[in-house]
């Protein structure tokens, strides 16, 4: 893919199929091997807020909040799509609106509160729901276990809603990651609590990338954090600006951002600035805001 991109990229949500590249206004791209499969188009009338490639399927999630709307649906990756609902129609019949589905979805959910974190498990998933649980689910909709929000470290009981930024499925354990900087371990068969970690960090969490057992954990105004195992003591680098992409190669950890890309060698951060804001890997490329994948600058 050489042509610059008819939209603003935010992510990429990968799978063994291949991409599906998200534009900040709903736009939904679909690549494989470098080859764009369709044109654009925008199945939902909002922005997605989380997706996973599951097999040949895209499960993505979109919320309104002034509507107080959060929706998750299925699309299948092999059929054409078309454009859904704009959300100019949501307004004029905002009492029907949590009815209104893309008209190729598999399946279709309204729920109860802003969906977060969709993490993919064979043919099944996990996600958060803000304020109720965290949930195991299957490719077809089906509810595998829920789990209750755990209580932060050190609190007999949790205060408010907990912003979940994470989760990963590591040896038959769930390593759930919180924005206010604590962990939160579960049982990966049955969602039962393990344990939970306060995380000695300055600042929230803005994302974290999982390594081989070990994490890249982006802060919310820059600088990273590596934490080799989830009991070690977190290792904070600077960087020049937000971490926004991250991967683990066979050599080192690299990462693409506000106007940089970086790379931790032998505990040693090298940055190269950029003139753009990276915002996803494809491969080891870099998919910048202004819709145009180059070569990582510090490869």
């Amino acid at each position: 893919m050489t042509e610059r991109l008819n939209f603003t990229p935010t992510r990429i949500d990968s799978g063994d199929w291949g991409n599906v590249i998200i534009g900040s206004l709903g736009e939904v791209l679909r690549e494989v091997d470098g080859e764009i499969l369709h044109p654009t188009v925008r199945p939902f009338p909002m922005a997605t807020t989380s997706g996973v490639v599951i097999n040949d399927y895209w499960v993505a999630t979109w919320v309104d909040h002034e509507l107080q709307i959060a929706k998750m649906a299925a699309l299948s990756l092999k059929e054409e799509w078309r454009n859904g609902p704009k959300r100019s129609m949501l307004r004029k019949g905002a009492i029907y609106s949590s009815s209104i589905e893309p008209e190729t979805s598999k399946w279709s959910q309204t729920l109860n509160s802003e969906p977060m974190a969709l993490s993919v498990s064979g043919n099944d998933f996990f996600f958060g729901i803000l304020g109720r649980g965290i949930y195991k689910m299957n490719s077809e909709s089906n509810e595998i276990w829920r789990s209750p929000i755990p209580n932060k470290p050190g609190n007999q009981f949790t205060n408010g809603p907990e912003k979940i930024i994470s989760i990963f499925e590591n040896n038959n354990d769930l390593h759930v990651f919180f924005e206010n900087n604590w962990l939160a371990i579960l049982k990966a068969d049955d969602g039962s609590f393990i344990r939970s970690l306060e995380l000695n960090l300055p600042e929230k969490i803005q994302a974290v990338f999982e390594g081989d057992d070990d994490y890249l954990i982006s802060l919310n105004t820059g600088n990273i954090v590596i934490i080799e195992n989830i009991d070690s003591e977190p290792q904070i680098y600077s960087t020049p600006g937000p971490v926004l992409a991250a991967k683990k190669t066979e050599e080192s950890w690299i990462w693409t951002g506000w106007r940089h890309d970086g790379k931790l060698v032998n505990k040693v951060v090298k940055c190269i600035t950029r003139p753009d804001i990276g915002v996803a890997f494809i491969g080891n490329n870099v998919l910048s805001n202004d819709g145009i994948i180059s070569s990582h600058k510090n490869s």
